[in-house]
This record gives C-alpha cells, sequence and structure tokens, in this order.
C-alpha cells in the first residue's frame, strides 16, 4: 500500500504553574487548553496503545496490527474475507477508542483506507454522536485512500466517548463477504491516528503526613500528597510561600487513552518558620490546582537564660510563688 510520511508526535510535558490556584495552559503541539492528544501507528513513532481490536466472531472478518506503517503496511487493518461467505446484518469489524472516564474525545486526525464494492457494506470511521466519515450501506461502490505526503484528514467530534473505524453489514439481510477470488468487498485500515481529548477538570489533591500533626512541627516532617485526576498526574510540584521547593514530573505516556496516572509523593520541610507551603497537581491536558496550607517548621532551640534574676530579690517568702526575669 501507499501511506502517508512519518509524522512523529513530539512527547509533550504540560507545563506546571506554581502560585495560580487553577489554570488551563496550551500544549506544545498546538491543541486548544484544556485537551492533550493521543497518537497511534505512524503518528506515535510506530506504536499503537490506545485503538483495540473489535470485532464480530464470524469467520468472514479478517483484523491485524502492523504498526508502523511507513507505506509499506496496512497499520491497523480490518476486512471481510475473500471468499463469498456471507456476514449477517450486524457483523462487523473494526478498531475501537474509549476516552477515559471524565474525558471526551473532541477531534481526529487520522489518515488510511477505507473502500467497499458491495452494497450493504459500510466501512469509515463512527463515534458514539454519530458518523463521522466513510460511505455505505447504500453506495455499490465507493473508495477513499491517503496517499504519499498527503495531509491526514481533520474532524471535529462533538465530545465522544468512543471512536471506531471498521467496516459493518448493514444490508437487509446479509453481506457477501468477497468475489470468491482474491478480492473483499470491504475494507478499512488506518495508519496515521492522532485523537484530541478534552479533559475538564483539575486533580483533585489531599495532603496529609505528620507536618499536620501540629502548627508547629520538627524539621524533616513530611507533606504528603495524593492526586487523582481523569487524565492523570503529569507533575508534582512544591513550594514555600509561592517560591518553588521541589519539581517531582511524572511519567506519562501519550500513546495511551490516559496518558498519566494518579499520583503521590512527599516532601520533608526542612526549612524553618511558619509560612505557607503548598502543593500544585498539573494534569495530562495542562490543567493545575493548588492547595496550601500554615506550618511552621522549628527546630531550634531556646537560647540559655542570661542574667537571670529574682523580682523582688532572694530570699525567704511566705508564699511559694517567685518571678523570674532575664
Amino acid at each position: 500500500m501507499i501511506g502517508v510520511s512519518q509524522m512523529n508526535n513530539a512527547r509533550v510535558t504540560p507545563l506546571v504553574t506554581i502560585v495560580a490556584a487553577v489554570s488551563s495552559l496550551a500544549l506544545a503541539h498546538g491543541a486548544a487548553a484544556r485537551t492533550f492528544t493521543v497518537s497511534a501507528c505512524d503518528a506515535a513513532s510506530g506504536v499503537n496503545r490506545s485503538w483495540v481490536s473489535d470485532s464480530s466472531s464470524s469467520p468472514v472478518f479478517v483484523a491485524r496490527q502492523h504498526c508502523p506503517a511507513l507505506g509499506v503496511t496496512d497499520g491497523l487493518l480490518t476486512r471481510s474475507t475473500t471468499l463469498t461467505t456471507s456476514a449477517s446484518r450486524g457483523d462487523g469489524s473494526g478498531w475501537r477508542f474509549d476516552a477515559a472516564p471524565g474525558t471526551a474525545i473532541v477531534g481526529v486526525d487520522w489518515a488510511g483506507e477505507y473502500w467497499t464494492s458491495a452494497a450493504g457494506w459500510s466501512a469509515g470511521l463512527d463515534s458514539s454522536v454519530g458518523r463521522v466519515f466513510g460511505c455505505g450501506p447504500s453506495a455499490g461502490a465507493c473508495a477513499r485512500r491517503w496517499t504519499s505526503g498527503e495531509k491526514p484528514i481533520a474532524r471535529s467530534v462533538g465530545g465522544a466517548s468512543w471512536l471506531r473505524f471498521g467496516i459493518r453489514c448493514l444490508g437487509p439481510s446479509q453481506c457477501k463477504g468477497g468475489d470468491g477470488t482474491t478480492r473483499p468487498n470491504a475494507l478499512a485500515s488506518a495508519w496515521y491516528m492522532r485523537v484530541t481529548i478534552d479533559d475538564p477538570d483539575a486533580p483533585q489533591i489531599s495532603l496529609s503526613g505528620t507536618a499536620l500533626a501540629a502548627t508547629w512541627v520538627k524539621p524533616g516532617a513530611t507533606l504528603a500528597v495524593a492526586v487523582s485526576d481523569a487524565s492523570g498526574a503529569s507533575s508534582i510540584a512544591y513550594d514555600r510561600g509561592g517560591t518553588p521547593v521541589s519539581v517531582q514530573p511524572q511519567a506519562c505516556d501519550f500513546a495511551r487513552a490516559r496518558p498519566c496516572a494518579d499520583r503521590s509523593a512527599q516532601l520533608p520541610l526542612t526549612t524553618e518558620g511558619l509560612a505557607d507551603w503548598g502543593v500544585t497537581a498539573t494534569d495530562a491536558a495542562g490543567n493545575s490546582r493548588r492547595v496550601s496550607r500554615q506550618i511552621g517548621v522549628d527546630g531550634t532551640a531556646p537560647r540559655a537564660p542570661e542574667a537571670a534574676e529574682v523580682i523582688g530579690g532572694e530570699g525567704w517568702r511566705t508564699s511559694p510563688h517567685f518571678d523570674i526575669k532575664w
């Protein structure tokens, strides 16, 4: 087959905002605020960790994966058999992408191939909110193939929970698989996929640790944090009164529908004094949230009294109470 030229997806590490309570940042790959992009096959240096096979058990269908495609293979492919065996109405085969709970699909860039050569077959890309592009089932024959160097098709998807590209029999009763020799009657393949995901909410942060046991604590008391988010935590940053103290990037994989994971971290507090200690968590989409606590750190013992003096002078008293100044 002829494929598009390889377009590697640069891994993006979202920026960390230290002092903002909640902020949404644009990512380096050009997506709007609150979004991130999940890439597959030739858009992700040849890997696929987000699209899974979604096929009927019927022997009418063939599905295979070969990424990277690089103009040599079909990437993610599904087709009907070349035999005259028929598929029942509703049977289909394809590849499916599911958004992580709490996120929504808002766009897709896609390059590949789809076609049908017999009425009743449908081929293309669908979503939970409707068809994105494709043909059938009324057309007897249709075809669309991306050529080398052709820009992938870009489509908006209105808050879908899933995408699926592939083929399906939607005829009145059955669909014939192939011509009986070498040609199937329906095929869909993709070798470049970038899915834009909306994550509207900032991470949730929970603080704990020995630093919260009292208003004043000894140096070394820990301020621990647990972060949860629909797209996971890409960074956890500590600050003291707005001044950065520690930034802890978290491992993320933007070839997955949920690139990052829920994370936890802790920091021993060593700088003495009463201060506003803050923690900022940032998710895969660049949404950030900061929470803080007033914590005093004191590891310095009081000075020994100098020139101590009993008020009223030394000597016997009729009361067991006396005052000392220094």
